[in-house]
């Protein structure tokens, strides 16, 4: 049944849907997908509906595939990431909105502020469903309104409406008045720090699900978008549904019956650190825990509601993705569960990336406490690693105030403007602080992580920190046997050769970071969540039946595979454009000042060999000794159209 909507909403504009007509040929997709992108010009109201190619699908399944191609036609090489021509390119996978077991992933892909990468931003949520419910597996907005607007979809009535009253408001204010308009519609929408440009800032999805790390917001603002909502009741079509609710089901048996599944709902993302706190307390979570969330289809349900009950901040009511973020930031500046919280909670209101904000404060008392940078810098204010300095800090970054302006751009832009030796002590990848260090201690056990490939993809990735495939490796956990993830690698695919590599001669990061990246990005074109819990209950020909069965396109493990490498090649391809070459897949000084270890044998790492290690990884993709994809691998994937313009890098 279709929701109504409430209440007096004005349209500010409501043009018909212009259709491009089915090419002949195009017509072979029997079930999967909604079958249409959906095309938005804020500039001029225009909207357009276009059958989705059978070619892009042939070739790059969906998601973040087809985003990236999509990507490769619409972003034009250096443009500025906060003009109006830079797109925002939304797309569902191919499972989305069908009872494969956690297949609720959306991806964003864009040109991103704060370092300029062209990269896809991942969230969980309900707006993949509501996406393809209402008939559209991508979504490509451009322009900008000539005042604030909220973009609604709800299956063909596709309108801009005005959001002047929104303006100011933030994340949580927001999309509670736009359910109140409209009941419990999918919503993306940005807070104070996007519309003041902020590049470390991002949106929430159903004010749960973090997107767009990097500054989306400041993305959205500079096109006047407030928020994005989407309802549908249009469905999805399975081709062979007795061959699909067959392995769907199994799948779906293998979670209940997993032992730890309980575990995982009662303390989400933290279950793997919960080895490292006293079983009683985890940080406060277990006092303050309201209850799980789950995303569309996911019988994990790792998100979450807290609600503090006593003290200063009683009755704080906080959905977050992952209670690893107040851990974060309550662990590196001393606070107690309940400020952490708040902070959090502020963070995520205003749309700021707590762990880009922790970042950034913490280089700044760095600075703060060398000597570098004092209060006639600061606003008067005297640093300290406290609840009270975060969160004056935090506000003043979110309104550009002051000394929070220098911090409102990330790390880079505060060596630009504050100079001096200020360089010397920054710690990034990309303009991104890494989200796992190898010599810091690892999840779940005692001991350094050790160089495993969640560390090691920060390195090569296009998006440098922020990235997304640590939950399918066993590396991210210390100490496992090699026979765990040489069974590992049998199970996502990898071949009798990837094996040998990874493990003839000790452990090949390289080797098996390329593996694992494959399997995310199988993943990421079918739209199921990579966490841990879920993945580890694919396999590589569970995947082929699924997608088979689900589309009726035929595809074996390997063809899967290899349009899933088209994803990754097609990332990099875009990032070539934007003058990323090897200087900037760099290992921070940080990391081989304090040594960095071999996952296995806690043998140290030289900078000789981590060099070594990108050529393994660049001569696995079929990449030349620059990182740039090679004819012949082009070629090999299907890609020959491309290689004249790869020929100018």
């Amino acid at each position: 049944v279709r929701r109504k909507s409430r209440g007096n909403v004005s349209s500010l504009t409501c043009y018909q849907i212009l259709e491009t007509p089915l090419k002949k040929g195009e017509d072979k997709m029997e079930g999967g997908y909604a079958g249409n992108i959906l095309n938005v010009d804020l500039t001029t109201g225009e909207v357009k509906k276009e059958p989705l190619d059978f070619e892009l699908v042939n070739n790059y399944i969906g998601g973040w595939g087809i985003n990236n191609r999509l990507a490769y036609d619409l972003i034009e090489p250096g443009i500025d990431p906060l003009s109006p021509e830079n797109p925002i390119i939304i797309g569902a996978g191919v499972c989305v909105g069908t009872t494969v077991p956690a297949s609720a992933k959306l991806f964003l892909t864009t040109k991103f502020p704060l370092n300029g990468a062209v990269a896809t931003a991942t969230s969980g949520g309900n707006f993949a469903h509501m996406l393809k419910y209402a008939g559209y597996d991508h979504l490509i907005i451009t322009g900008r309104a000539d005042k604030p607007v909220y973009l609604k979809i709800f299956d063909d009535d596709i309108r801009m409406e005005d959001a002047s009253d929104l303006w100011g408001k933030d994340i949580e204010q927001t999309t509670d008045e736009l359910w109140n308009r409209y009941e419990k519609c999918a919503v993306i929408c940005i807070g104070q720090a996007g519309e003041n440009l902020v590049n470390i800032s991002f949106a929430l999805v159903d004010k749960v699900g973090t997107l767009g790390k990097g500054g989306l917001g400041a993305l959205m603002s500079s096109k006047n978008l407030k928020a994005i909502i989407a309802h549908g009741t249009k469905g999805i079509k399975v081709a062979d549904e007795k061959r699909f609710k067959k392995t769907a089901e199994l799948l779906l048996k293998r979670y209940m019956d997993y032992p730890l599944r309980p575990r995982w709902i009662e303390l989400g993302t933290l279950y793997a650190l919960g080895t490292l706190m006293p079983d009683s307390d985890i940080y406060g979570l277990r006092k303050i825990k309201k209850a799980p969330i789950a995303c569309p289809s996911c019988p994990v349900a790792c998100k979450l509601v807290v609600e503090i009950k006593d003290g200063e901040y009683a009755g704080l009511l906080d959905s977050m993705s992952s209670y690893a973020n107040p851990l974060g930031i309550g662990i590196r500046f001393g606070m107690d569960y309940k400020e952490a919280v708040k902070c959090g909670d502020v963070c995520d209101r205003y749309g700021l990336d707590s762990l880009t904000v922790v970042a950034v404060i913490d280089f700044a008392l760095d600075l703060y406490k060398k000597g570098i940078i004092n209060e006639d810098d600061t606003d008067g204010l005297s640093l300290e690693w406290d609840f009270n300095t975060v969160m004056t800090l935090t506000e003043k970054i979110a309104k550009r105030d002051g000394f929070g302006d220098v911090l409102a751009d990330g790390l880079l832009e505060m060596v630009k403007r504050i100079g001096g030796d200020s360089e010397k002590y920054v710690y990034h990848i990309k303009g991104f602080e890494p989200v796992f260090d190898p010599t810091m201690p690892g999840f779940g056990a005692a001991g350094e992580m050790g160089l495993g490939s969640e560390v090691f993809v920060q390195i090569i990735t296009p998006r440098g920190g922020a990235h997304n495939v640590p939950g399918l490796s066993p590396t991210i956990t210390p100490g496992r046997a090699p026979d765990q993830l040489m069974r590992h690698c049998k199970k996502i695919g990898a071949s009798k050769e990837d094996i040998d590599k990874i493990f003839s001669e000790g452990f090949n990061v390289a080797v098996y970071s390329r593996c694992i990246e494959d399997w995310y990005s199988v993943f990421s074109t079918l739209g199921i969540c990579c966490k841990h819990a879920v993945s580890m209950q694919y396999d590589s020909d569970t995947i082929a039946e699924l997608y088979s069965a689900l589309t009726g396109i035929e595809k074996s493990p390997k063809e899967i595979f290899s349009d899933a490498e088209k994803a990754t090649t097609m990332q990099k391809l875009l990032n070539v454009r934007e003058g990323f070459t090897r200087k900037d897949d760099s290992v921070p000084e940080r990391w081989l000042n304090k040594g960095i270890k071999d996952y296995f044998t806690g043998a140290s790492i030289t900078k000789d060999d981590m060099d070594k290690l990108i050529d393994v990884y660049y001569e696995e993709r079929g990449w030349d000794s620059k990182g740039i994809p090679t004819r012949e691998k082009l070629v090999e994937l299907g890609l020959g159209e491309i290689v004249k313009d790869m020929e100018k890098f």
